[in-house]
């Protein structure tokens, strides 16, 4: 199982969402908050303001929350804080999802007109948890 979370405003549902799963207390209450909040953020347009990111992701049939805090800097968007969140009755989320996830992402961002892409996250359960994060992906090959 993998899944991502940064919860450094440990006011915020991701903040919450990581609290909660990294002390194994994560619930699919607090999963279908934390993707009702994505869908909210997305539809009023916070996910494109230069500061918050959320949206919402099909993968192997399921849908996935993703959230995090997106900055600028020249043609490179960073996307830290990362989360992702499966909706549903089982909420693990794994390689072969998060994997798509990030595919879809850098196609999203590769039309907005980015090269690259950052993710930074925390994993907060599987193998290594506590383990910071980070990869940078060329989007030159989904333009």
């Amino acid at each position: 199982m993998l899944n991502m979370a940064v919860g450094a405003a440990g006011g915020t549902v991701v903040g919450r969402i990581a609290g909660t799963a990294a002390k194994g207390t994560l619930n699919n209450k607090d999963v279908q908050k934390d993707a009702a909040t994505a869908d909210k953020r997305a539809q009023m347009g916070l996910n494109t303001d230069g500061k918050d990111f959320a949206a919402q992701y099909s993968a192997n049939g399921d849908t996935y929350a993703v959230s995090g805090v997106k900055s600028v800097q020249g043609k490179t968007v960073e996307i830290s804080e990362f989360s992702v969140q499966k909706v549903g009755e089982d909420t693990s989320v794994n390689v072969a999802a998060t994997s798509q996830i990030r595919s879809q992402m850098a196609q999203q961002f590769a039309t907005e007109g980015f090269d690259r892409l950052t993710i930074t996250a925390t994993r907060v359960s599987g193998a290594n948890p506590d383990r910071l994060m980070s990869m940078t992906m060329d989007l030159s090959r989904y333009k």
